[in-house]
């Protein structure tokens, strides 16, 4: 811009109407130290350098409109909109919402510190992305405190949003961004926003575009998005992310009803800390990218439940960790519905003694198709690790289930109610789970290859149901009464060990075999193709027997491979 340049007429204080004078400035201009009134609806086109102590002041409801490129410092407070409006494109340049008097002065005392919900909104309805016009605020360094309700989702045109040139919000937010806008912190670590306890109603502190929304990226990264001491719950959550390519990054949430909602398709989340939330993250439309988050003490971890069908999301790299007992939830992940198609790669669920458990670590009701791989949990208590119903197809490789204090009345993995088309592959469990694996399914074509389960309180594998289960290359091993437990009780149902099964039963329990088929129905089939060892450890090894035993005649029941009894 040069050096410093005044325009003929300028005064502060009000002596002369700024305006006018700005409006027709020939050149780039300075605003000097002292306060700049504007008295009607003006449009600024040059460029403007503001001194320290320089600010220009809208009265009378008069909004001002700035083209030209704004050169000042992100902590400077050039805007006083207490009796107007200034909005613009600021030649592209970055605003922050300290130029509309933001302060971000908290420390932990809310009536001591600057309320800043209005200059955020200011800062953030001042200009929105749209063809040639860049939209980007950095929040500077500090913890800006903000309190009041949520704005509607509305698209104003007194906003400088014009009819048809953006989509509109798909929720209220008390900073709402369209497709494009930008708000990032200054540094990592550094920009903080803390959300007062009495900020309530339905939406987001950032409610983020419309559904559908096509663009370039909703930016918000490097921000700490924060409630003040107690949690604002009576808020939706923190970010409700509704634009199509939404980019969000190293931000840290924390005490809200939900910390993300992903709302849309093709969004790229990563590198996350949400904790004390009721639910981290829920994803309701497909093609997603979620990866490098930790979740901590929160009720849900995440809840993937998409209402229409986009394609494949991607879920990587996640620790949850220690759910809070105090909040409602008690899911670590959730995949449902009839569109919901996951990959879940690298994800470690974790409970903890002293109400840090999980309900389910890992749920899958319903899904249109889901593959796990290097997926972790560790429970406590009373509580199943994995479980799959009304799965359409499932592959699970390299997971494991681990219960490390109490005893449960559930599987570490159960497959039940209809499933089909599972398949499983090296599947650990280890700890007082009633059963390793428990099968409770009329569907077809389940299959287990390279399980390793140990220490059940009753079985390794507990069949129910299942038509067509294949076991291959497995151990069951001390466990309290079988090694595998075979109840067939409907006429399409059949357990087929291929080679490699080791069944092992340790304890004293009531059914205390290596191996119990109890067949109660006359087509129920059992076979063993392949090597395997059944061992008793000084009890029976093998049982058969229902109503439809081998006594019994029943040809259904064959063993033509070598068998180790023991």
């Amino acid at each position: 811009m040069g050096g410093k340049r005044t325009l003929p007429g300028m005064a502060p204080e009000g002596t002369v109407d700024f305006g006018a004078v700005a409006a027709g400035a020939p050149f780039d201009f300075t605003v000097c130290r002292g306060v700049y009134e504007i008295a009607a609806d003006t449009t600024i086109t040059r460029n403007i350098r503001f001194e320290q102590g320089g600010m220009l002041r809208p009265i009378g409801g008069a909004k001002v409109t700035i083209t030209g490129r704004v050169w000042a410092d992100i902590t400077q407070h050039i805007f006083d909109i207490a009796d107007g409006e200034v909005i613009g494109s600021f030649g592209n340049v970055a605003r922050s919402p300290c130029w509309w008097g933001a302060v971000g002065d908290y420390a932990g005392d809310a009536d001591a510190a600057t309320n800043n919900y209005d200059a955020l909104g200011a800062c953030a309805r001042a200009s929105h992305y749209r063809v040639g016009v860049r939209s980007r605020v950095v929040v500077p360094t500090g913890n800006f405190f903000c309190e009041g309700p949520v704005r509607p989702a509305i698209n104003n045109p007194a906003y400088g949003i014009l009819p048809g040139e953006v989509p509109h919000l798909s929720e209220a937010g008390v900073i709402q961004m369209y497709i494009g806008d930008v708000w990032e912190g200054e540094s990592l670590g550094s920009s903080y926003i803390t959300v007062g306890n009495g900020t309530a109603g339905v939406g987001y502190v950032f409610a983020m575009a419309g559904a559908d929304s096509s663009g370039p990226p909703t930016v918000v990264k490097d921000l700490f998005i924060v409630a003040e001491l107690g949690g604002a719950y009576g808020l939706t959550g923190a970010i409700g992310g509704h634009a199509n390519g939404a980019f969000i990054e190293k931000c840290w949430i924390n005490g809200f009803g939900r910390g993300l909602l992903m709302g849309s398709t093709d969004q790229f989340v990563t590198r996350l800390v949400i904790e004390y939330c009721h639910e981290a993250i829920r994803i309701i439309r497909g093609h997603n990218n979620l990866s490098d988050c930790t979740l901590y003490l929160c009720g849900n971890g995440i809840i993937v439940d998409p209402y229409d069908e986009q394609g494949e999301t991607v879920i990587s790299d996640i620790r949850i960790n220690n759910r809070n007992g105090g909040l409602p939830g008690g899911y670590g992940i959730v995949v449902t519905g009839a569109y919901a198609a996951c990959k879940v790669v690298n994800v470690d669920v974790e409970g903890a003694p002293g109400g840090g458990e999980w309900d389910y670590a890992f749920s899958v009701y319903y899904s249109l198709s889901t593959a796990w791989t290097n997926c972790r949990a560790k429970i406590v208590g009373d509580h199943p690790a994995w479980t799959l119903a009304f799965v359409g197809q499932a592959q699970l490789v390299n997971c494991s289930a681990r219960l490390v204090s109490g005893a449960s009345t559930s599987a570490a993995l159960d497959i039940h109610s209809n499933s089909t088309a599972v398949s499983v592959s090296q599947f650990m469990a280890s700890g007082r789970f009633r059963d390793g694996i428990r099968v409770n399914t009329a569907g077809r074509g389940v299959q287990i290859t390279g399980a390793s389960i140990t220490g059940a309180s009753r079985n390794g594998l507990r069949v129910l149901r299942c038509s067509s289960l294949k076991v291959a290359n497995s151990d069951f091993l001390n466990n309290d009464e079988a090694g595998i437990y075979d109840q067939i009780a409907a006429g399409e149902d059949g357990l087929h060990l291929y080679t490699g099964i080791t069944s092992e039963r340790a304890g004293s329990g009531v059914q205390a075999w290596g191996l119990v088929t109890k067949i109660d129905n006359v087509n129920g089939r059992f076979a063993i193709s392949g090597a395997c060892g059944i061992l008793g450890n000084g009890s029976g090894a093998i049982s058969h027997t229902g109503a439809y035993n081998p006594g019994n005649n029943n040809s259904k029941i064959k063993i033509g491979a070598e068998v180790l009894v023991a």
